[in-house]
């Protein structure tokens, strides 16, 4: 399939703003059942074989139009905490790991912000178990079968005995289920076997598609094709059912119309970043605006993307001002640790397999004097593919260091940056000579409940701006260090003194919150479902709706809540009034 410009339609029953969990999941299930979809996605598509690879192509593989960026990863820099998301079809489907946890229903209770005072979601796991488990199956989630991992993986089984420590309160360490194609045709597991067609096709046309190759790539875009991602699945399911979708389509403003004819609803403005545009420089602000009007409008741009949207936007959409938009940001608690080899022999094959295999739950017992709470996390092994090395080799490691694997591209980026030159061939080049510790390094991925504290608010001049520190969550991030510390050492890594939590500036792939759900329109933007409190017919499925920290990784959390959202919305005619918000329940 082309993905040409210029054919997005004038009027849609339903729009749909961005393409990851989130979106692709809506407009797979509202298609699904014969409604009129239209999708818009900013990044480019991807298809198998065209994720950049070399360090030149990595180099201008972010998002940032107004220097003739047009590529995946997108950096948000904070004063406290800097977001890593992804720009593309697929959403965060491109980078993310592959893990599909559910949130343990138990964590649907955490501490307020501010006090030790425990409150629980207006969702719980009994709302979201038949979607956990639809979307699981709809996406083939599956566990590395063994015999790859003792063929393919030694990570995954060092990880799976080093992590068998017993000095706190823990669950079994467990493969993780993925998203991943491991098995053939004929269900056998295999490594780069060919894929069977998917009975709805694909949004690509007819792309060669493999078994997962075991070369750790995930984070930086499969070629294989082997990931499950939101573009082989959801959105090709919307394609077949005549969704349109389009990319490099990026909305600007999302306005009420009032007594508009056809019973649209929402008038939304979008630029396009046609090809020509790679690599120039131009003042994006000056490009052209084109308009749709949509009955209604989804929301599912991230939880930075949305939160920014609705910030610009409020007025227009005439946002309740009671709306605490921008409100609950968190960082899901993110960290990484870093398994650094202490003889020149050692190397733990982070580049083998696919990015996590494998994770533990753990829980710390409560301080005698009641002043540390208990803490819940997980630990996951983490991968390093071999053209990131390059990018890793530039972080200073202090034995912990904020975020996720590719985490490091923040400080590089920022380190980079600084000489105003985009290309950093260079640079690559510099580094990626030798074999340095951290090229023979575990990444240890942890991620667990830090408080959701943090204000997303626009500053004088519209940029977006964040308020969370980590301080807020001293006793996750300090118990969290200390339990990867416990598991370096099991490990036999070396581990070196952690930097102060105060001071630490932090680095996540999972921003959470910003349009938090709950029943009143006092304390969350979206209801339960994701229906916008005092704006019938926007709807908001995303990370922005998690009212504080999912504590596993959140993308099937944030897929089952679509689901349910759709579910929902099928409900309601389109050419009828929207339906209303949930009310706050009244005790008894």
């Amino acid at each position: 399939m082309e993905f040409d410009l210029g054919r997005v339609p004038e009027h849609t029953d339903y729009l749909v703003i961005g393409s990851g969990f989130g979106g692709s999941v809506m407009a797979g299930t509202l298609a699904r059942k014969g409604r009129r979809v239209c999708l818009l996605e900013r990044g480019k598509a991807y298809p198998p074989g065209s994720f950049p690879r070399t360090p030149d192509g990595m180099a201008k593989n972010f998002w940032d139009p107004s220097n003739g960026l047009h590529g995946m990863f997108n950096v948000w820099s904070f004063d406290h905490v800097d977001a890593i998301v992804s720009s593309g079809l697929g959403g965060g489907s491109l980078i993310y790991a592959n893990v599909m946890l559910e949130k343990p229903a138990e964590w649907f209770t955490q501490p307020m912000p501010g006090g030790a005072v425990s409150e629980k979601w207006s969702f719980d796991g009994d709302d979201l178990a038949e979607h956990y488990s639809a979307v699981k199956d709809f996406l083939g989630v599956d566990t590395m079968p063994e015999e790859l991992a003792a063929e393919y993986s030694p990570k995954t089984l060092r990880f799976l005995d080093a992590a068998t420590f017993s000095d706190a309160i823990g669950r079994e360490a467990k493969y993780a289920p993925l998203a991943v194609r491991f098995r053939d045709a004929s269900g056998i597991p295999a490594v780069g076997a060919p894929l069977r067609r998917e009975r709805y096709g694909s949004i690509y046309g007819n792309p060669r598609r493999t078994t997962c190759r075991m070369i750790g790539e995930c984070n930086i875009g499969c070629n294989e094709g082997a990931k499950n991602s939101m573009d082989h699945t959801y959105l090709s399911l919307a394609h077949s059912k005549g969704a349109t979708i389009h990319v490099r389509t990026e909305v600007r403003t999302i306005a009420l119309l009032e007594g508009a004819p056809g019973g649209y609803r929402f008038e939304v403005s979008y630029v396009e970043h046609p090809d020509w545009a790679d690599g120039i420089e131009r003042d994006t602000s000056c490009v052209s605006v084109r308009k749709i009007q949509a009955k209604r409008v989804i929301l599912s741009a991230g939880a930075l993307g949305t939160t920014y949207l609705m910030l610009k936007n409020r007025n227009g959409l005439k946002v309740p001002t009671t709306s605490p938009v921008g409100e609950r940001f968190c960082d899901n608690g993110d960290h990484l640790g870093v398994a650094l080899p202490v003889r020149d022999t050692q190397d733990y094959a982070a580049n083998k397999g696919p990015v996590i295999t494998a994770y533990r739950e753990f829980e710390t017992t409560p301080s005698s004097d009641g002043v540390w709470p208990p803490v819940r996390m997980y630990l996951q092994d983490g991968g390093v593919p071999t053209i990131m090395v390059w990018v890793l080799k530039t972080i200073e490691v202090p034995g912990l260091v904020g975020g996720l694997l590719g985490a490091g591209m923040s400080y590089w980026w920022q380190r980079v940056t600084n000489t105003n030159d985009n290309n950093v061939s260079a640079e690559a080049s510099r580094i990626m000579s030798g074999s340095p510790p951290i090229a023979r390094s575990l990444p240890i991925l942890a991620m667990g409940e830090d408080v959701a504290d943090g204000r997303l608010h626009l500053n004088s001049d519209g940029v977006l701006v964040n308020s969370w520190t980590p301080e807020g969550s001293q006793a996750h991030f300090i118990a969290v260090r200390r339990k990867v510390n416990a598991l370096l050492r099991h490990l036999g890594a070396r581990v070196k003194k952690n930097p102060d939590v105060k001071t630490t500036r932090t680095i996540t792939v999972h921003p959470l919150g910003g349009c938090p759900a709950d029943t009143s329109q006092f304390n969350g933007v979206v209801d339960s479902f994701g229906r916008v409190h005092g704006v019938p017919g926007l709807w908001i499925a995303d990370g922005s709706v998690m009212p504080g920290p999912v504590g596993a990784n959140p993308s099937l959390t944030i897929a089952a809540f679509a689901r349910r959202a759709a579910k929902k919305l099928l409900r309601e005619s389109v050419d009828g009034p929207p339906s209303e918000p949930q009310r706050p329940r009244i005790a008894d």
